[in-house]
């Protein structure tokens, strides 16, 4: 409710409005095909945002754009972002929330993509500072401990359980080179302070594992 009201919202959205959207949202990140992309995600995100909210210029509109970040998402589909952040505009357009601070949570939603479709764009494009801070956190279990990273990337499968082994595994491999092949995978100056290392050691273990495991079942397919 704090941060509604600090984006000039509360009065127009009511508490009870306020309430039946986050027992949505609720609603929403625990929905059966969830693994990963669920309640814990934003939890955490939430929870280390709380550490890092000195370093946002404007933390309501990250906190609201981190609850709504991942409303939408179904592994099949590839425009869960863009979806996300229209759910998020037409709430803040409902409320009457400031149109600048609209524009740029469905922006920032957006950006979620992590530049994957367009590498180079997201780098010759640096996001500003929120924006920046908002992607690291959302990105910051690729620094996870090694347990957790794997967790993290058994859950991944399991939302992904509709695409075989073979090419969930080609998939893995294009994300893990595409994110290995930036000169940095973080923005902000404190996210490559304390995920950039960690992240390229976990990115990298996956990547050698995957390929030692694809040589075995090559070798093996010869036999």
């Amino acid at each position: 409710m704090e941060n509604l009201a600090a984006l000039g919202a509360i009065d127009a959205a009511g508490e009870a409005d306020a309430i039946a959207t986050f027992q949505m949202l609720d609603r929403a990140y625990r929905q059966p095909w969830r693994h990963y992309h669920d309640r814990g995600h934003v939890t955490a995100c939430l929870t280390l945002f709380d550490d890092l909210r000195s370093h946002a210029s404007d933390p309501a509109a990250i906190e609201f754009a981190l609850w709504l970040h991942d409303a939408v998402y179904v592994p099949r589909r590839s425009d869960n972002e863009a979806r996300s952040a229209i759910w998020a505009r037409s709430l803040l357009a409902r409320w009457q929330a400031d149109e600048a601070r609209r524009n740029w949570i469905a922006a920032a939603i957006l950006a979620t993509r992590h530049g994957l479709a367009d590498r180079e764009s997201s780098q010759n494009n640096p996001p500003d500072r929120d924006t920046a801070l908002l992607l690291d956190i959302d990105l910051a279990i690729l620094a996870a401990p090694e347990p957790v990273y794997d967790r993290y990337l058994a859950a991944i499968r399991r939302e992904y359980s509709f695409v075989n082994d073979a090419a969930f595994r080609e998939g893995r491999r294009t994300l893990l080179e595409s994110w290995l092949g930036r000169d940095r995978i973080f923005h902000s100056a404190i996210g490559i302070e304390l995920f950039e290392a960690r992240t390229r050691h976990n990115l990298q273990r996956e990547l050698d594992r995957g390929n030692r495991s694809d040589k075995l079942n090559s070798s093996r397919s010869r036999r």
